[in-house]
């Protein structure tokens, strides 16, 4: 008997999808070629999940599966095309909204007599120290896209190296050259904007830099991104629509520290790149040769797509440097916190910056101390934090600070932060009321739960 979870993955493994007409009538189609009720459908597919009591079979309901389910998505009543001015198109069944990708590489795999173990190797050395094992299932992880293109498992790739360290060039050059169309570069900046039409029909996006410095908003957008199959695409002038979504992701830093990791955490593998004495220029010409070079690129894709893959990719591998990515911030913000929590009103610190003294002239770190209640001028709090810890790997801005803040205190703790816009008193004068409403920082006492 097969269970609705096994009956589902069948569907989408055949192509099928459910779609509603305008009348709001539910059919099933396979990429709009040929529709079915619910009922002929499953019966002339053979979805059995069980037997009555006769010995005849029940067949799956498809009534019974849930219309926000993640890996079965429902059609809206009308179709957006978002390559279309305004993109609505009225009146038409929504057929094709979520159909899988029919990739075409622009390399054609080649099975010659080129040595393409230049790029094994790069890859080998960005994942830095760590076992043959763990670098056996990135490789894995890398050739499954090529043969699995529209079934992604849920995990990310996460690489930290300094610059100069070859990261660029392999997972920009070399993989833009082997996805073509199916590849895009994403700094960071444009992602948690509201239109996003870039990311449509991708099967790699690689953030550089683009994760460290988010919010915890964009951050769990990000997440939801690598593991959700379906995805939502607005283009400027038209409705979001949901469309598949196959794209893994990658990521590349400079920084030491570069993912919130929780304790469970089971979608990164995160590496550090030890730089070796072979990386040189003459090096670097060597690898963009290979690059360039049609025939070996051949090569390398007929590798990829006749890898025999292994590794339980769904499982990213335990790394050292993926251990201490949590323990990297957390220990400097807990310290911080308590520190000024002890801190009285009077205690002032020089700003560095004298443009921003004018919003509060004694540099004093509390422009209020009430028993349930604090306010603190975020320019105050990021000058603080770095005198009392000195200067960071990722907290340089007052963004950073107060997401990592914010992070710390969502756990049981004493006290809750919110970031707004008041009029203050100071110290010993009110703020008139021609002066402009002050962004500070209020520190509030969680209600005691009796």
């Amino acid at each position: 008997m097969k269970s609705i979870e096994e009956c589902i993955a069948e569907m989408l493994e055949s192509g099928f999808f459910r779609f509603k007409t305008a009348t709001g009538t539910q059919f099933m189609s396979n990429d709009g070629k040929d529709r079915w009720t619910y009922p002929n459908f499953v019966k002339n597919h053979g979805l059995i999940i069980g037997y009555k009591g006769n010995g005849s079979p029940e067949y799956l309901d498809l009534a019974t599966i849930p219309a926000n389910h993640p890996d079965f998505p429902i059609i809206e009543k009308v179709v957006f095309d978002i390559d279309r001015p305004f993109g609505k198109v009225e009146g038409k069944p929504a057929f094709n909204t979520a159909r899988k990708l029919e990739v075409e590489f622009p390399i054609r795999a080649s099975d010659n007599t080129h040595d393409a173990s230049i790029f094994w190797n790069h890859l080998e050395y960005l994942c830095g120290d760590v076992s043959k094992e763990i670098k056996e299932w990135v490789k894995d992880w890398l050739a499954d896209i090529f043969q699995n293109p529209n079934h992604k498992k849920g995990t990310a790739l996460v690489f930290i190296g300094g610059q100069g360290c070859g990261k660029s060039i392999f997972f920009d050059k070399l993989m833009s050259a082997l996805f073509g169309e199916y590849y895009h570069y994403n700094n960071g900046k444009g992602y948690s904007e509201k239109f996003n039409t870039e990311l449509k029909d991708k099967l790699l996006v690689n953030f550089d830099e683009g994760f460290a410095t988010k919010s915890e908003l964009s951050a769990a957008k990000l997440k939801s991104y690598i593991t959700q199959p379906v995805m939502k695409i607005e283009g400027k002038g038209s409705n979001p629509v949901s469309i598949l979504n196959p794209a893994r992701a990658i990521f590349t830093t400079n920084n030491a520290w570069a993912v919130k990791m929780d304790e469970d955490d089971r979608r990164f593998a995160v590496f550090s790149t030890i730089e070796e004495d072979f990386i040189t220029p003459e090096y670097f010409d060597g690898l963009l040769e290979a690059i360039d070079d049609r025939d070996l690129l051949g090569r390398f894709m007929h590798e990829l797509k006749t890898r025999e893959i292994t590794s339980k990719l769904n499982k990213p591998p335990m790394t050292e440097v993926k251990q201490t990515q949590k323990a990297f911030s957390a220990g400097k913000i807990a310290d911080w916190f308590e520190f000024i929590m002890d801190t009285k009103s009077d205690y002032v610190i020089k700003l560095d910056d004298n443009r921003t003294s004018s919003i509060n002239f004694e540099n004093r770190l509390w422009d209020s101390y009430e028993e349930n209640e604090r306010i603190l001028h975020k320019e105050n709090a990021l000058a603080s934090f770095l005198k009392f810890k000195g200067s960071s790997e990722h907290i340089t801005t007052t963004n950073k600070l107060f997401s990592s803040l914010k992070n710390h205190l969502a756990g049981n703790k004493e006290w809750d932060l919110d970031n707004e816009t008041r009029r203050l008193k100071g110290f010993g004068f009110a703020w008139g009321d021609a002066a402009k409403p002050q962004r500070v920082w209020v520190f509030k006492r969680k209600a005691v739960q009796e």
